[in-house]
């Protein structure tokens, strides 16, 4: 969103990132948003993954901007509602992956529907984490929102340091209760 040229930096975007899934062998049954081909999804080992295209940056087109967030925050509630929700699920946590920082007002028609769909339909018991890298060093929110099932985690990026080594095992059942997020993750950095 900050390049000089805007038309040709979304371009080379699409062209190495749109369909990065087919740069190598895998057994992933990646799909796209129809409406936005750049966020896509995945489940694996009962973990839905989402992809999505919630950047910083400067604003161009406010009415774009706000149209997108919405559409990506319906999207998201739907992947969740069709892969976790169901009683059995395909997936009982959720990673979701963007740029942006997700407390900037700026991202607010996507983030405010979040925080509240967690906290009053979900109920806190479905883990959740945010990756995201726009502020450009590491940090680790625990509680993300206030919210104990949701943590955000920012990776440095750039060449400064390696990348995150993310470990997710989600039992089917867990042993007593919901589903806690620290029973299901850990993660490991390599500074540079």
């Amino acid at each position: 969103n900050d390049c000089p040229n805007l038309s040709d930096s979304w371009g080379d975007w699409l062209a190495e990132f749109g369909n990065f899934q087919n740069h190598w062998d895998h057994q992933l049954r990646v799909s796209r948003d129809p409406n936005h081909e750049e966020n896509f999804f995945f489940v694996r080992k009962r973990v839905l993954y989402i992809g999505l295209n919630v950047v910083g940056g400067w604003r161009h087109d406010f009415a774009e901007w706000e149209n997108r967030l919405d559409m990506e925050w319906l999207w998201t509630r739907n992947l969740i509602e069709t892969y976790v929700r169901p009683v059995p699920s395909d997936a009982s946590s959720v990673v979701i992956i963007g740029h942006a920082d997700p407390r900037p007002s700026a991202h607010a028609p996507f983030f405010e529907p979040l925080k509240s769909y967690i906290r009053n339909e979900l109920m806190n018991e479905v883990p959740m984490i945010y990756i995201n890298g726009d502020g450009h060093r590491f940090q680790f929110d625990a509680n993300f929102y206030g919210e104990p099932n949701f943590h955000r985690i920012m990776v440095e990026g750039g060449r400064k340091e390696p990348p995150l080594r993310m470990t997710l095992s989600v039992p089917r059942y867990p042993k007593s209760g919901a589903l806690r997020i620290e029973d299901i993750y850990s993660y490991e950095r390599y500074p540079a």
